[in-house]
């Protein structure tokens, strides 16, 4: 339960991909179980592929999936066999992108291929997955950007980062957060207090108090208004302002009317969004589609949501039928 309720608390920092696989395989998706305090795969008809016997599994990502076996050991299951191709041994891994996945041996990061081959040799003290060629690594305390053959292309020294999307990555110097291209020149006319990744063309960030969105260009396309916001997809963000959340377009003008106490990006034309303490979903048009009543609610992805009434985890399909009931 350790990583999946990590990955289900978070809101937009990281998110859990449900992906689809190779062609090959008799599955679309694999969805992760739990049974009886251990870990398995359903397909979206419900059907169980990988019986519950592993003490932790993250979700489908490029066609494999993280499991924990035994004495904590990290390895990686492959979604079209349901199979273990990479043996449990390591002391943590992360799920794969971009055909490399990050391992932990001893106290340092490396990457692996789908074989199961070391490319990237541990060595660096942290680092995130590959998005776009490259992945943010950390050496000596300070972050820069490394390609997949773990070369330094952008030197450390950066505090902190995130991955690159849509051709920028921010980066934190000091106090303050800017954005970087992929040859690491400054792509922002500003520098900013805060900020998320670009999505849909525009990333939100704060300055100040307040939160607004800034385009390719690094100048802002919607000025700092909201108290708090998060990315765009779909054509709209979830923003607050006062004390509630609803969402804006992409002109800033606000579509759905703040009126949630939390609100998350749409995923395959609903949003999850909290009513007195419950998560349910709506449509563009602000309706109810699924009623509030859930702890923790993951986005729909394939026309599929993972759902956590209390403890236990299920899966709903669009209407909120469960194809997979609760259980843990």
């Amino acid at each position: 339960m350790r990583y999946l309720t990590l990955f289900l608390t978070l809101a937009s920092f990281t998110s859990i991909l449900l992906s689809s696989c190779s062609s090959k395989k008799p599955n679309e998706t694999l969805l992760v179980i739990r049974k009886n305090d251990k870990y398995g795969f359903i397909d979206k008809s419900g059907k169980v592929v990988v019986e519950p016997e592993y003490l932790d599994a993250l979700d489908v990502s490029d066609g494999y999936s993280m499991v924990i076996a035994g004495e904590d050991k990290f390895g990686f299951i492959d979604a079209a066999t349901g199979e273990e191709v990479i043996k449990p041994k390591y002391l943590a891994a992360w799920s794969f992108t971009g055909g490399l996945a990050r391992v932990k041996v001893g106290k340092k990061i490396g990457f692996l291929d789908k074989t199961g081959d070391m490319v990237i040799k541990p060595q660096f003290d942290e680092a995130l997955e590959f998005s776009e060629g490259l992945a943010a690594a950390k050496l000596g305390g300070k972050w820069g950007f490394i390609n997949d053959k773990g070369v330094f292309v952008i030197k450390p020294q950066y505090d902190q980062t995130w991955s690159f999307a849509e051709g920028k990555a921010w980066v934190k110097q000091g106090e303050k957060f800017l954005f970087i291209d992929r040859t690491g020149a400054k792509a922002s006319a500003f520098e900013f207090d805060e900020v998320l990744s670009y999505s849909d063309s525009l990333a939100a960030a704060r300055r100040d108090s307040l939160w607004g969105f800034v385009s390719h260009r690094g100048v802002f396309a919607i000025e700092p208004q909201f108290e708090q916001a998060l990315r765009f997809s779909e054509g709209v963000a979830p923003v607050k302002r006062g004390g509630k959340w609803g969402y804006c377009d992409k002109s800033g003008k606000v579509v759905i009317e703040p009126k949630y106490e939390s609100a998350k990006e749409f995923s395959d034309g609903l949003a999850a969004v909290r009513v007195s303490g419950k998560w349910g979903f709506i449509d563009k048009g602000g309706n109810v589609v699924v009623q509030p009543q859930y702890e923790l609610v993951e986005k729909f992805s394939n026309g599929i949501a993972r759902v956590q009434p209390g403890r236990a985890i299920g899966y709903i399909d669009r209407t909120g039928k469960y194809i997979w009931e609760p259980s843990y």
